[in-house]
């Protein structure tokens, strides 16, 4: 039989950010041992259930998850407190193998919401809105998921979409990189820095052990190098902006 869906139905998308924020190596975390996995990934999930969240809708998926909202500032804050949050548990962990990384790919676009499906969408979807309402459909959603992958670990890489767009009001974001702890969090980025350096030593004499390439740890270490490097730019940048007297001699 025939499943009966009026896509129309679902009225006008709403044009929002998404990011989507990933646990990098799950696959291979998994296969070595599944509470070292769900250590990982809930520890994500409730450090984004705990960053300041009321202006966005979460849609979890296993490893990772979609966050949505049309304001930037609510975006920005959202991820800079989720990002903190794990780059704390990052640095305070002393067991490497206990280390996890993640990174994000955000864009900006038209989406539709499970919470727009009604009895003349589908019927059966409508009395099951607990399911539906898990369900998130748009170009961005593929944008964001796509362009995670060139984002550094602990780092986000923003979409085209949202380098090109934005809300009424709002800027589009600069550069393909955004550099989350700019102002926020100097001595906790340094210190993020440092440990990831550690990190990615201790990876690479067990590159076989954990499924994780030398190529890719090199590669990965390279991004995050120039990932901070291009924050202590934009930090050193703010502060001559904030400073009248930056610049000048005498």
């Amino acid at each position: 039989m025939d499943i009966y869906l009026n896509a129309k139905a679902l009225g006008e998308p709403s044009t929002e950010y998404v990011a989507w924020i990933d646990l990098m190596g799950t696959k291979a975390i998994m296969k070595r041992s599944v509470a070292t996995a769900a250590n990982f990934v809930f520890r994500l999930h409730v450090a984004a259930l705990e960053a300041p969240h009321a202006d966005l809708r979460l849609y979890p998926v296993m490893d990772g998850l979609y966050a949505t909202t049309k304001c930037q500032r609510s975006l920005r804050t959202f991820l800079e407190a989720v990002f903190g949050r794990l780059c704390s548990v990052f640095s305070e962990q002393v067991e490497m193998k206990h280390r996890f990384l993640v990174k994000a790919g955000v864009a900006y676009g038209a989406v539709f919401h499970g919470s727009q499906v009604n009895d003349n969408v589908n019927t059966r979807l409508a009395r099951e809105q607990g399911y539906a309402q898990s369900i998130l459909l748009g170009m961005p959603m593929a944008q964001a998921f796509a362009c995670e992958k060139f984002a550094p670990p602990f780092g986000i890489y923003i979409d085209e979409s949202a380098r090109a767009f934005s809300p009424d009001g709002e800027w589009p974001f600069h550069d393909i990189w955004w550099h989350w702890y700019a102002k926020q969090d100097r001595p906790g980025a340094a210190r993020l820095e440092e440990e990831l350096t550690k990190y990615f030593a201790w990876c690479e004499q067990r590159s076989y052990a954990i499924e994780y390439s030398k190529d890719r740890i090199a590669e990965h270490s390279l991004m995050a190098t120039q990932y901070f490097a291009g924050a202590r730019e934009a930090a050193q940048q703010a502060d001559e902006a904030d400073d009248p007297a930056a610049g000048t001699s005498g």
